[in-house]
């Protein structure tokens, strides 16, 4: 027997659009999950009748073998994205779920920045991440810091200037705000308010 074996991203990649495939034959003729049905019969040497309707059109799509659409089919009704058999295959509520996160995901653009790093004496950042997977809009603390000198160099009173001080720190200091921007907000921190 001819074992087909597919690399994790392979297999990942067949299954999603084989999922897909069901979602949109679905909505093409606006039914419920529950009420379609699809062909991905296999012609046997044995049996004259023809591959399935269904089966033709998505290895028209896919490219994949035979062989190939078979071992995709079972993975998908084994982790419950499909039941039935290959003569009579409905996509199921968890496999309809995946294909929707599928096609969702097509559309997710990642949020791009250009980082500015400006630092001003000595920074230590010994065993320290800056932003999640190191993509952080670090402008925020130029910000901050540009903040901080027109309050100092503005006209108001000792104490507006004390009171706007203290509301910047209180913001600077909220979990959020500290999570988001982590070490290099501590080190503006430390340099405008000391320890």
């Amino acid at each position: 027997m001819n074992t087909v074996n597919f690399t994790l991203e392979e297999k990942e990649k067949y299954i999603d659009k084989l999922l897909l495939f069901f979602k949109e034959e679905i909505e093409n003729v606006g039914s419920k999950i529950d009420q379609i049905w699809f062909n991905f019969h296999t012609k046997c040497a044995s049996w004259d009748e023809e591959d399935g309707e269904d089966f033709i059109k998505f290895k028209e799509i896919s490219s994949l073998s035979n062989a190939e659409i078979n071992k995709i089919i079972n993975i998908c009704i084994s982790n419950e994205y499909l039941s039935g058999r290959p003569h009579r295959l409905q996509l199921t509520r968890q496999g309809y779920a995946r294909a929707n996160s599928v096609e969702k995901a097509k559309l997710y653009k990642p949020n791009e920045s250009n980082a500015n790093f400006n630092f001003h004496g000595t920074v230590n950042l010994n065993n320290s991440q800056i932003g999640n997977n190191n993509q952080l809009q670090i402008h925020i603390v130029n910000d901050l810091e540009n903040l901080l000198k027109y309050i100092e160099n503005s006209s108001a009173t000792t104490d507006e200037k004390k009171e706007a001080k203290n509301l910047l720190l209180a913001f600077m200091k909220h979990p959020l705000i500290t999570n988001t921007v982590g070490k290099v907000l501590d080190l503006l921190i430390k340099s405008h308010f000391g320890g």
